[in-house]
This record gives structure tokens, C-alpha cells and sequence, in this order.
């Protein structure tokens, strides 16, 4: 008897299969096919670009999409990958010019060679990168993928109506609904028991994940912890039994090698934290993750049910948070997960006091304290899990607070106004914890943390947080895993910043039903986390080339420098005069004063609303090159060249890696933008509206939204010091 080896491509004989798939050229294919997936996931191929159309260019049409890893370009043809997955699958949703000339566009597709395949000699050649193999893999193409029209579902809320509808509207075309969930579920585990059985005594599948809370959208993929009778949970993590995990991992990708009739595209991590195979299940075209470690992903996606299940508007804000957050590109494995995204709206809901200071919702441990002690998840692998799953249900005030748009401004101004730096987000408890009590003094912890005690009584090096993680929100069960430890604090600024928008848009229209009218569909457009303010006209991405010329603006508000306190209008002046033109490669055409400014046209947030207008300058700018992309690259590449940098990067050290990349670069002519500056005793904000292409601006800006800040604060006192013995760079304007 023989069996069939997929990623090999060769049978291998009954007796010879086991140490065929531990040997070294198994897994060197298997390494193989899931580098193949990331870059199919990630990655484009590009074809029919003009004469002239280099990587830059490129770069400009594309990263309205998302942030862009690597581009190749091949006279026509080029690869392009994006870091995440979510900005490919956008950018396949649209048709792209150059110069007047559609862009052919299709996923990146790779042969994976079998070893001994390649004819004589028998040496394969791995992945074969060649121009002509998309027609070469049509025929080996798994079920298409689901997707989402994002675009469509932006044009049907786009029509006045009430909010209502209009979340009505977003639950009928993203949500895949809980029939169609379980109809799916009970087919997969159906063809998963019947592939695993012949190997192992199979106890029970468990689904877990957004298929199971009811927040599936119609392209979500499914997770499962498979319980298996030799797979005793808390045995995988004994030191002693290491060999024993990886012996049940290595038996159960080799059931789905045998099944390729039923599943697809198999994938086995075997060096993840929490080991997994990745696989698509063929009659339904669902991608599936499988894992055998432990059961507490099933209990937290238990628990975030019966949370949503509490209240409708509990569902509808967490199901808009999820959908916002995927709009925005803040969702991805590089970002917040969703799940994670989940506990922060729930640590959102259990802030919620009603009119007497009570909790409006009880808190995790709560339903902890009240779980029945019989049910067979109570522990798992030493953490509590079992909760009350008797059904609550929660009156909300009839109040505008608790309105669903007073619950997205409240949600949205909570989010930008926590002190992420220094407390952990718990929803076990329902409050914020210093970070210093997890690191230096874990004794003091809540009562409710007894588990976490002990754990690290047990295993001193695996605390709940490293000190470089910018946001601390833990699993509700596993206390010593942060759901957000892959955020970056570059990520984080622009969430904050997004949220932060997004609030001062929700407050705008609390008290007038006609502007909530149109609520949902200006917080979900992709270019709204860019407007100032919820009447500004900036328009959504038509994806061809850079997007068409549209009114933007994004507003930041900074603290005033010590330094500029004195003369502040001017002083903020000369130094964004200078960051403008040293580098950012501005040329500033024109500086006009509070008299040359129509006071309308003046965007004003909540915190400037005591600023005069004698206390505003505009300079009117024009770019000439585009030196925020590739940045790293360059500072890489000059310091090859024996180029010395300081830690953090000087103002000399931003202007030399401008300079490089301006003389490598392309001119662009249409950015142009009007700067504002607006100036109280304390604040300082800066607005830059869009007077040009919307691509050029939405890239340039995401730019400065992260650096701006830190500039001011590391820049100011040294730039004054150097102005004083300069001339005003405003009287050297023509």
C-alpha cells in the first residue's frame, strides 16, 4: 500500500511515509509552500506598464492600498508585494492607470516544483519565478476566495436615511449570518473527524473565532482546536512531552497529505507559539486554521458572544469597530487582530456607568465568580475559563449617551484618551492596572489575578508584557497573553489619531438627525481619518492611477514648544517653514496673513476654540519630490556609504536622507497643499488641506501624522537657537 505525499508530488510506499515526512527534503518543500502562500497572499503581478513607469510610480499608484514591502520592476512587468493581506485583496478590487494606459493586475502566482520532478537528474528547482505562470497555474487554482466589495457597500450607505438602515443595511452585506456559519461548520469538522480519525481517536472539534460569535463577515475564515485522545492538553506544554506535541503535529498534517480530494492549499507552522495547519477546505472554499494546544480561544470566543448577545447595540458597535478598523488597514496580523479589537470595545462597554455611578455591564470576573464548577472547561492548562453562560440581558438609558451615535463618540473618545504607555487594558476586571504592579509588585494584583500569581510563580520569564510593548490588553482568560503585543507605536499613533477624529466627526452630529443621516458612511470612507472636520469634501479613492484631485485635510494639534512660548505664531512659523522646505522638499509660494484669510475656510478643532485670528499664518506649498517613501532604505544605504547617524535621527541627519532621495527620485508636480498654522498659549495646530492629487497627499501625510510630533518636541530648541543668528526664512519668501 502506498500513499501520495502532496507538497513532494511522489507516492511513497506505506512502510517508507513516516520518515519520509521527517525527513529533510519534506520539510524543505513544506518551508517552501508556505513561503509561497505569504507571497501569493501579499504580492501582485503587474503587466502593461508604459515606456518610463518606474518604481516610484508605482509606488504612488498602489500605496493608497496599504503599506508596500518590495516592488520589481521588469520593463513591463514588475511584482509588487504589500506587507499585509488585506491591502492586496483592496487593490485587486480595482482597475490602475499609467500614463493613460490600464494596468493588467493579478495575484502573484508561483509553481512550486517538487523535488525529482524536473525530468532528468531529478533535481527540482523549487519555486519557479517566471513571467508566463499565471496561464501555467490556472488549472491548479484552489476555490476562489471570498471577498467583499468595499466600495459597493460605501455607496449603499451613502444615501441619507436613518442610522438604523443604515446598520441594517452593513449587517445584510458583511455578515455571513449564524445558519449559513453552521452550516458551514458542521461540513468542515464533518470531513475534518472523518480525515482524522483514521489516526487518532477524535473527542471533539471546537469552532471558535467570528463564525462562532456572529460577527463572521462573508470572506472570514474558520478556526478550530481539535481535542484529540492522545492530545492531553496540559501535557503539551510539560517539558517532558515536547516530542509528544510534535509527534501529534506531524501525524495530522500527514492525514490532510492523504486527503487531497478535501483539502487544499495545506500549510503546516510547526514553529508557531501555538502550532497550526493552514488549510482551505475545498467543497466550501473556506481557508480553516487547525490547532491542538488548548481550548481557550473556543472559551474567549464563548465569552464574546454572550457579551454581544447582551444587547443589540452591544453587537452593532462591535461589529462597526471590526469593520472600521479593517476600512482603515489597523486590522492585520502586523496590527490589532480582531479579536483584540473586540476586548477594546468590551473594555469600552465595561467603563459604561448609568445614572447612579453603577456598571451598566458586569465585568469578566463577575461571570467568573458565578460559573458553574461542573463545566469541563473550568481550567484550562491552569486558567480559569468557565463563566456564567446563563443569558443576560441589558436595559440601556434612554439617553443620547447610550444612543448608537453617542456610543461610537464615546467609544472613540475613550480609545484616544487611554493612557496606553502606562496601564494594562483589563477586562477581567473592568479597569485600568498600573504596568509597574505587573512588572514590580504582581502580589498586588486583584484578587482575580490568582491565576496569573501563580503562573508566574511557576515560570518567572513568562509575564503577561516586554517593556517595549506600546499596548497591554490581555486575553480575558490567559492573563499572561497580551492580545496587542505586535503593534508599533507608529500604529498606534494613527489609531489614536483615527479614533480621535472619528469622535470629534460622531460629536458634530449628536443632536442633528439629518447629519446622522450620512454618519456611518463618511466614519467608514477610507479617507475620513484625513478630514478635519464632517463637512469637509474630500472624496473616496476612484483607484486609477493617483487618486482624482479632491479638498483633504488632516489636522494635528501639538503642544507648545517652551522654546517658542515667547513669540510663538512666528516662531512656529519659521520652524514648519523650515521641516517644509529642508525636509520635505517644499517650495513655499506664498505666506499669507490672519487679514489674507477667509475665516470660514479656517478649520478649528474643539481644544483651539479661544484662538484669534491674528493668531494664524497659511503657507501656501508646492512638492517638488516625493522623500517620505523608502526612507529606511536610504539611511540603510548612506550608512553603507560610511554616512554616521545619530539616535534619534537629527534635523541634519532628516535633511541628508531627504537630499538622497530627492536626487533619486522622479519630480511631481501635483501636490500642492495650504498649511495652516494656528497658535494659542499651550497648543499649536497645524492643518494641511489638499489643493492637488489626493494620492500624493494621503501618502505625504501619513508621513508627517507620525513623525510631526516627535520633530516638534526634539527639534524646536535646537532650531531656535540656530534661527537667531540667521535671517526669518518668511522674509526671504519672493
Amino acid at each position: 500500500m502506498s500513499r501520495f505525499c502532496e507538497p513532494c508530488g511522489i507516492t511513497v510506499q506505506e512502510d517508507n511515509f513516516k520518515s519520509h515526512i521527517e525527513g529533510k527534503k519534506h520539510k524543505l518543500q513544506e518551508a517552501k509552500l508556505q513561503h509561497k502562500m505569504k507571497l501569493e497572499e501579499t504580492g501582485l503581478y503587474i503587466r502593461g506598464i508604459p515606456n518610463g513607469i518606474k518604481a516610484p510610480e508605482l509606488r504612488n499608484i498602489f500605496q493608497q492600498f496599504g503599506d508596500i514591502s518590495v516592488i520589481n520592476v521588469f520593463g513591463s512587468k514588475a511584482y509588487l508585494y504589500f506587507v499585509d493581506k488585506l491591502s492586496c485583496d483592496e487593490a485587486l478590487k480595482h482597475k490602475h492607470v499609467a500614463k493613460n494606459q490600464v494596468l493588467v493586475v493579478n495575484r502573484r502566482k508561483l509553481t512550486l516544483t517538487p523535488p525529482g520532478s524536473m525530468g532528468s537528474g531529478g533535481s527540482g528547482q523549487g519555486l519557479k519565478r517566471g513571467f508566463d505562470n499565471i496561464q501555467n497555474n490556472i488549472k491548479l487554482e484552489t476555490p476562489a476566495k471570498r471577498s467583499l466589495d468595499c466600495n459597493k457597500i460605501l455607496e449603499a450607505i451613502a444615501s441619507p436615511a436613518p442610522i438604523t438602515h443604515h446598520f441594517s443595511t452593513l449587517k445584510n452585506l458583511l455578515l455571513a449570518g449564524d445558519e449559513g456559519c453552521q452550516l458551514v461548520i458542521r461540513k468542515i469538522c464533518s470531513d475534518l473527524e472523518f480525515s482524522l480519525r483514521t489516526t487518532f481517536n477524535v473527542r471533539k472539534l471546537y469552532p471558535f473565532g467570528s463564525m462562532t460569535t456572529g460577527l463572521a463577515f462573508k470572506d472570514s475564515d474558520l478556526d478550530l482546536f481539535a481535542d484529540l485522545e492522545i492530545n492531553e492538553s496540559k501535557c503539551l506544554l510539560l517539558e517532558d512531552n515536547k516530542n509528544l506535541e510534535k509527534k501529534i503535529f506531524d501525524k495530522a498534517k500527514s492525514c490532510f497529505y492523504r486527503r487531497g480530494n478535501i483539502f487544499t492549499g495545506v500549510v503546516p507552522i510547526a514553529r508557531a507559539k501555538t502550532p497550526i495547519i493552514k488549510f482551505i477546505h475545498k467543497a466550501t472554499s473556506i481557508s480553516c486554521d487547525l490547532s491542538f494546544k488548548d481550548a481557550v480561544g473556543y472559551c474567549n470566543s464563548r465569552l464574546l458572544r454572550q457579551y454581544l448577545q447582551m444587547n443589540e447595540r452591544f453587537f452593532e458597535l462591535i461589529f462597526f469597530i471590526k469593520y472600521w478598523s479593517r476600512m482603515h488597514q489597523f486590522c492585520s496580523t502586523s496590527k490589532f487582530s480582531n479579536f483584540a479589537l473586540s476586548m477594546l470595545g468590551l473594555s469600552f462597554l465595561l467603563s459604561l456607568k448609568d445614572a447612579k455611578g453603577n456598571n451598566v455591564v458586569p465585568p469578566v470576573q463577575e461571570l467568573l465568580n458565578t460559573a458553574d464548577q461542573n463545566d469541563p472547561h473550568y481550567f484550562v492548562q491552569g486558567w480559569r475559563c468557565a463563566f456564567n453562560t446563563s443569558p443576560i440581558t441589558i436595559d440601556l438609558p434612554n439617553t443620547p449617551y447610550f444612543t448608537m451615535p453617542g456610543l461610537l463618540r464615546n467609544f472613540f473618545e475613550y480609545v484616544s484618551h487611554l493612557p496606553f504607555e502606562t496601564h494594562v487594558i483589563s477586562v477581567l476586571t473592568g479597569q485600568l492596572i498600573e504596568r509597574k504592579i505587573f512588572a514590580e509588585n504582581p502580589s498586588e494584583l486583584p484578587e482575580a489575578y490568582e491565576c496569573y500569581r501563580n503562573h508566574i510563580a511557576r515560570n518567572p520569564t513568562d509575564s503577561l508584557f516586554k517593556p517595549d510593548e506600546c499596548v497591554v490588553i490581555h486575553d480575558p482568560f490567559k492573563l499572561n497573553h497580551n492580545l496587542t503585543g505586535r503593534v508599533t507605536n507608529d500604529v498606534l499613533k494613527s489609531f489614536t489619531e483615527a479614533c480621535r477624529t472619528a469622535a470629534e466627526l460622531c460629536s458634530s452630529v449628536l443632536d442633528d438627525n439629518n447629519l446622522q443621516s450620512t454618519l456611518l458612511h463618511k466614519l467608514l470612507n477610507p479617507n475620513q481619518h484625513l478630514l478635519n472636520k464632517p463637512n469637509s469634501q474630500a472624496q473616496p479613492s476612484t483607484a486609477k492611477g493617483n487618486v482624482s484631485s479632491s479638498k483633504a485635510m488632516m489636522s494635528i494639534t501639538l503642544k507648545m514648544p517652551e522654546a517658542f512660548q515667547e513669540n510663538p505664531l512666528e516662531n512656529s512659523t519659521n520652524f514648519l517653514s523650515a521641516i517644509l522646505q529642508e525636509i520635505l522638499h517644499f517650495k513655499i509660494k506664498n505666506v499669507l496673513s490672519s487679514n489674507d484669510v477667509i475665516p470660514s475656510k479656517i478649520g478649528r478643532t474643539d481644544c483651539m476654540q479661544d484662538v484669534h485670528e491674528e493668531n494664524l499664518t497659511v503657507l501656501v506649498c508646492q512638492g517638488t519630490k516625493d522623500v517620505w517613501n523608502g526612507r529606511k532604505k536610504a539611511q540603510a544605504f548612506l550608512k553603507a556609504k560610511g554616512t554616521s547617524f545619530q539616535n534619534p535621527l537629527s534635523f541634519n541627519d532628516e535633511k541628508c536622507i531627504s537630499t538622497h532621495l530627492a536626487e533619486n527620485n522622479i519630480i511631481i508636480s501635483d501636490l500642492a497643499l495650504e498649511c495652516r498654522l494656528i497658535c494659542s498659549k499651550e497648543k499649536l495646530n497645524v492643518q494641511f488641506q489638499n489643493e492637488g492629487k489626493q494620492g500624493y497627499f494621503n501618502s505625504c501625510m501619513s508621513f508627517v501624522n507620525i513623525v510631526l510630533h516627535r520633530w516638534v518636541a526634539e527639534f524646536s530648541k535646537t532650531f531656535l537657537q540656530k534661527s537667531e543668528s540667521q535671517n526669518n526664512p518668511i522674509e526671504n519668501q519672493g
